[in-house]
């Protein structure tokens, strides 16, 4: 089978969708499938193979006034398509940035199938977060999303966003077939007027080799460790850790919290760390690559999941895991549908509910060991070879039109 993914970002990108890319398009090649990689973050044009894959990485475009997927982007799309269609058995759109170039591709008589990846809301949001409480996302409703935070220039250019979105939505549904990562994301997706029988449930898979050859040892130091590994971005929930830690860290100077990743909420985080006077017991790390986070999860003795967004995923998850990690997640989104017995959940946005989590994995130990116990169980949910069958029987299924 001949594969080629269209994606705006390829590994070793920081955004997670690039990591689970990457393991699914080896995963394919491995199994002896010919895979190209078309990404739109590279410095300039250039094409190599990596891993059995061969990667061609375009120009990056950037967003529209950090609102908008650029209009460059939907050509060049569409370009890539129509060059390859007569060399790929399918086109497999990852994030639906370029979903859109792909629907005017099958509009435009198109011949190969399209399938997409529905890793975020994108597909009916256009922040691609669906924060917003209303099913109705009516214009109105839209601009005001959009215009949260935005400078004057940047909500100029909102408004047209805001009003052509419906469009872009048709365009988005024109696809053959899609993968949800999770059910949250299928009801979600469902819930906007995607055809439920369109859309497959196919998670994200775990690193075999992370699996095997770093399991977590037991932490001997005195000092108990709080993780969270992420994008410090609003949606994520840090700052809600962070107050929530604080109030364990009082009166616990053996407690402290390592917060490993970069974004736009790193300064009003620290800041904040400062104001609540646990700058002792907080640590930033910055963004770190992708092979040196292990050290941080063997390091630690709780992780947590805070999004205030319905997460559709998180990768993070899997990784905490394979550690043998207990973990406490918000009840946003997937989380709580990964973790199983893995892990608490806690209310999302709620500081005390999760402060009192934060509390009750801290003071006992046997619960702890119940939840690191059940990380293997439930991680067979998310086995690499199990993950990459279902994948390629769907695809099997889309060429054959079943």
């Amino acid at each position: 089978m001949k594969i080629a993914f269209i994606s705006p970002v390829y590994f070793p990108s920081q955004y997670g969708g690039a990591l689970a890319l990457k393991l699914l398009a080896e995963g394919l090649a491995e199994r002896g499938h010919e895979v190209i990689v078309f990404a739109f973050d590279g410095n300039k044009m250039t094409e190599k193979s990596v891993s059995g894959i061969k990667l061609v990485r375009y120009q990056r475009i950037e967003r529209l006034a950090n609102i908008a997927p650029s209009p460059k982007l939907i050509p060049q799309v569409i370009s890539v398509m129509r060059q390859w269609q007569n060399k790929v058995d399918l086109f497999h759109i990852c994030n639906t940035t370029p979903l859109v170039g792909a629907g005017i591709y099958k509009i435009f008589g198109g011949r190969k199938p399209v399938v997409a990846t529905l890793e975020a809301y994108g597909g009916f949001c256009p922040l691609s977060s669906a924060l917003c409480p209303s099913d109705n996302c009516s214009f109105i409703q839209r601009l005001k999303c959009l215009f949260e935070g935005r400078k004057a220039g940047q909500k100029i250019l909102a408004i047209p966003y805001a009003a052509i979105y419906p469009v872009l939505i048709s365009l988005m549904k024109r696809a053959d077939r899609y993968i949800a990562v999770s059910q949250v994301v299928k009801r979600k997706y469902v819930a906007r007027g995607y055809a439920e029988n369109k859309i497959d449930i196919i998670p994200n898979f775990i690193e075999e080799q992370t699996r095997l050859s770093n399991s977590r040892v037991a932490n001997k130091r005195a000092i108990f460790n709080i993780l969270y590994v992420g994008q410090l971005r609003r949606i994520k929930g840090v700052d809600i850790l962070v107050q929530a830690f604080s109030k364990l860290a009082k009166g616990n100077p053996d407690v402290q919290l390592t917060i490993v990743g970069g974004g736009p909420q790193s300064e009003a985080l620290e800041v904040l760390v400062g104001r609540l006077k646990i700058d002792e017991q907080v640590f930033f790390t910055g963004e770190v690559p992708h092979e040196s986070i292990g050290q941080y999860y063997q390091a630690a003795d709780v992780f947590v999941h805070p999004a205030i967004w319905a997460e559709p995923f998180g990768l993070t998850i899997l990784e905490a895991m394979q550690f043998h990690l207990p973990l406490i997640v918000s009840n946003a989104g997937a989380p709580p549908e990964i973790v199983e017995d893995a892990g608490l959940v806690f209310e999302k946005g709620n500081v005390n509910d999760l402060a009192q989590k934060l509390e009750l994995v801290y003071k006992d130990e046997k619960l702890r060991q119940k939840l690191s116990l059940n990380c293997s169980k439930v991680l067979q949910n998310y086995d690499r070879d199990k993950i990459i069958d279902r994948t390629e029987t769907f695809y099997q299924q889309v060429l054959s039109g079943s």
